[in-house]
């Protein structure tokens, strides 16, 4: 766990750390969010042949309306920015009846997912272990 309560450099610090990443879903913004823009332009998390991107699903505010976003993330991250949300582009009908049929394809063996399901109550002894290529997926 990264706690968003210290100082910009320490918490950029930190996030870059903890990569690489495939996915960031922030319902912070606001000033957390540009502690990891600072993360993604970091060497360590810059490395690698520039084939794999890092999605940045943008989801909430709680942190702030506002995140300077500077023009060297955008040029020199391997990101790509996307918005999600009530206000988003698909309706919530169609958001959903997709999301079911990917489900369906996951159940039916048409889509595999490289996971390791632990349970929810077990989240405090899993975190610290989530380093490899697989995924923890906590359950319920």
């Amino acid at each position: 766990m990264i706690r968003v309560d210290r100082p910009r450099e320490e918490l950029a610090a930190a996030i870059a750390a903890e990569g690489p990443y495939d996915l960031i879903v922030d319902y912070l913004w606001g000033p957390p969010a540009e502690a990891v823009f600072a993360a993604l332009t970091s060497r360590e998390l810059r490395a690698g042949d520039g084939s794999r991107r890092i999605r940045y699903v943008q989801v909430g505010i709680a942190a702030g309306e506002v995140a300077a976003l500077p023009a060297v993330t955008l040029r020199s991250a391997p990101i790509q920015l996307f918005g999600s949300g009530i206000g988003g582009p698909a309706a919530l009908e169609d958001a959903t009846a997709a999301y079911n049929a990917l489900l369906q394809q996951v159940a039916a063996g048409q889509i595999s997912l490289d996971v390791d399901p632990v349970p929810l109550a077990e989240v405090e002894q899993a975190w610290p272990h989530a380093g490899s290529d697989r995924r923890i997926v906590f359950v319920p």
